[in-house]
């Protein structure tokens, strides 16, 4: 790598390997409840404090437990007798 690239990115550049470890990411952009948001900061700064990350961290938490709701099967109905 020539030196003026090192200067450019701090010598930061990431060995294609580190890239590879790395889960590729999106955004999402939704629309929610004032309250519902309000909501789920509070359990998340309860559950894991004010850093930067627990959002996301919380929000694909809940992505895959829904996920893994779906893929089971519905439990059964018990009937009243």
């Amino acid at each position: 790598m020539s030196k003026q690239l090192q200067k450019r990115d701090g010598g930061k550049t990431p060995r294609p390997e580190e890239e590879e470890k790395k889960p590729k990411t999106t955004k999402l952009n939704l629309v929610v409840s004032i309250e519902l948001e309000k909501e789920f900061r509070e359990a998340i700064f309860k559950k894991y404090g004010m850093k930067r990350g627990n959002i996301t961290k919380a929000i694909e938490e809940a992505i895959n437990e829904w996920m893994q709701k779906q893929e089971s099967p519905p439990a059964k109905k018990q009937s009243k007798t």
